[in-house]
C-alpha cells in the first residue's frame, strides 16, 4: 500500500477524531461522514499525484471513487434521514450550500475530464491542466469551508488551521519531488478506507 496514502488517510481521519473525547452524533451519523472524508482524502491524495509516469489511467479511477464517495456521503444522509431534505432548501446554512457546491464543481471536474469530452471541454492540454488545478482547489476550499462552519468534528481553530495546511501540502507538494509515488489498486484503496471509517465509527461511537 502506498504509504504517503496510509499517512494521509490517518491524518485526516485522526484530525477528525481529535479530541476524542468530543462526543460523537451516533452510528449513523458516523458512518455517514466517514464517506465524506473518505472523499477528501481521496482528492487531496489526487493533488499530490502529478499524474506523470504512466499513472493517468490510476488518477482517473481515483477521481471516480472520490465522485462516487462523496455522492455516498450525500445519499446516504438524503436517504436516511428526510429531516435532511431542509438543507437542499432555500434558508438553509451556509456550511450546507458549500456542502452542494463542492459536490456540483466535483462532477464537474470529473465530467470535462473525461477522455472523450476532454477536447469539447479545453482548448489544448496546458488549458486544461490549469483548469483543472483551479476546479481542483475550488473544491477543497467548499469542501473545507463546510467541514469547519458545520463545526461536527472540527470546533477549534488548530484544526481548522491544520486541516488549511494539509490541504496547502496537498496542492503545492508534488510526491515527484519528495519519493514518487505508486499505483494504488482499487481494492486495496476500499480496503483502507473501509478499515478508516468503521474505526471512526467505532472510535467516535465510544465517546457517546
Amino acid at each position: 500500500m502506498n504509504k504517503w496514502f496510509v499517512g494521509l488517510t490517518a491524518l485526516v481521519f485522526g484530525l477528525a477524531l481529535w479530541p476524542l473525547s468530543q462526543p460523537g452524533a451516533g452510528c449513523f451519523w458516523e458512518l455517514g461522514n466517514g464517506l465524506g472524508f473518505a472523499a477528501l482524502v481521496a482528492v487531496l491524495y489526487l493533488c499530490l499525484d502529478t499524474r506523470r509516469g504512466g499513472k493517468v489511467r490510476a488518477h482517473q479511477v481515483l477521481g471516480y471513487v472520490a465522485t462516487a464517495l462523496l455522492v455516498a456521503h450525500v445519499l446516504w444522509f438524503l436517504l436516511g434521514d428526510a429531516t435532511v431534505l431542509e438543507y437542499a432548501q432555500p434558508g438553509a446554512p451556509w456550511s450546507m450550500w458549500s456542502a452542494w457546491l463542492a459536490l456540483l464543481l466535483l462532477l464537474v471536474l470529473v465530467l470535462t475530464s473525461l477522455p472523450g469530452l476532454r477536447p469539447s471541454n479545453y482548448l489544448d492540454h496546458p488549458a486544461f491542466r490549469r483548469w483543472h488545478r483551479w476546479l481542483t482547489m475550488l473544491v477543497l476550499v467548499a469542501a473545507g469551508h463546510h467541514i469547519i462552519d458545520s463545526a461536527f468534528y472540527l470546533g477549534s481553530p488548530v484544526q481548522w488551521i491544520l486541516l488549511a495546511a494539509l490541504a496547502l501540502a496537498a496542492l503545492w507538494l508534488p510526491l515527484q519531488r519528495v519519493g514518487g509515488i505508486r499505483v494504488i489498486h482499487p481494492l486495496a484503496t476500499l480496503a483502507l478506507f473501509t478499515l478508516a471509517i468503521a474505526l471512526f465509527t467505532a472510535a467516535k461511537g465510544s465517546a457517546l
